[in-house]
């Protein structure tokens, strides 16, 4: 399938055809450097050539952390620092499948993007090489209004899965539950439930009386008095608290006995401690 979506694309290219590509560029730079950095704080290094990455060292980085407990946030992070795909009138290439041209062909006739290349490559085979019905200023709208489309999907698509998880969880209000930080942020830590993936919200009030800081390059919220820090990836057993399904809100809080990471310390001149920074 994806084979004959790159050649459908590289025909259309090569006759100099006008194609409505599928593109996904290389990951911003700025996310990158974040990615590099939170690797770093699990002791591992993300090889690249410069300052771009290919798509073969992101796969060795997967790789290197398969079957640990730390692949699942590394993943996420990796995911995050990727830029969505798109379409485009214009050929950028696909980072994530390592294809130098790629188009939508090959799905069961169920988007419109598909229809066009199909139409484009229907005109190519009768010897109209011309554009046909899309200019490039046509085919630039189809684009950026096929991917806006597809973005609304996807929202009402999570929107209506984050309505289906809170209808469920309503019910076990005051349950327990392992769970894992899938977000930090400076208002609380993000909790996906193992047991059945609702996602709710521990606010930062919730963990302590202490001040808490937040730390966006390590994805941390840290104790500014105990050191006691809560990262990305961190498993917490927690309780279900409050379920909002108006606002689609589940606010939990950790159970006794969760274990955030053990706090760092150093002796500062003159006997006084304070927390030492991870890294």
């Amino acid at each position: 399938m994806l084979l004959a979506n790159e050649v459908v694309a590289e025909q259309l290219e090569r006759h100099g055809a006008r194609c409505l590509y599928r593109v996904h560029q290389p990951p911003d730079p700025t996310k990158l450097a974040a990615l590099r950095s939170f690797v770093q704080g699990f002791g591992i290094g993300l090889e690249t050539s410069g300052d771009e990455v290919t798509p073969r060292e992101i796969q060795a980085l997967l790789e290197s952390v398969d079957g640990k407990p730390e692949a699942r946030v590394i993943g996420q992070v990796a995911l995050h620092a990727m830029r969505q795909a798109r379409y485009s009138a214009n050929n950028f290439g696909h980072f994530g499948l390592a294809a130098p041209v790629y188009c939508h062909f090959t799905s069961p006739i169920r988007r419109y993007p598909d229809l066009v290349v199909h139409r484009q490559l229907r005109r190519l085979r009768r010897g109209e090489h011309s554009g046909g019905q899309f200019d490039a200023g046509a085919l630039k709208v189809v684009a950026e209004t096929a991917s806006e489309l597809e973005r609304n999907a996807e929202a009402a698509e999570r929107e209506l899965l984050a309505w289906k998880k809170v209808a469920f969880i309503e019910d076990q209000v005051g349950e327990t539950f392992d769970g894992i930080v899938t977000g930090v942020a400076r208002f609380g830590l993000f909790i996906q439930i193992v047991d059945n993936l609702v996602e709710g919200l521990i606010r930062v009030e919730v963990l302590g009386p202490e001040w808490f800081e937040f730390d966006a390059a390590r994805f941390e919220l840290r104790g500014a008095a105990s050191g006691r820090a809560f990262r990305l990836g961190d498993r917490l057993r927690v309780r279900v608290d409050r379920v909002d399904r108006v606002l689609r809100r589940v606010d939990l809080s950790p159970v006794d006995g969760a274990a955030p990471r053990a706090p760092q310390r150093r002796h500062r001149r003159g006997g006084a401690k304070r927390p030492r920074p991870r890294g």
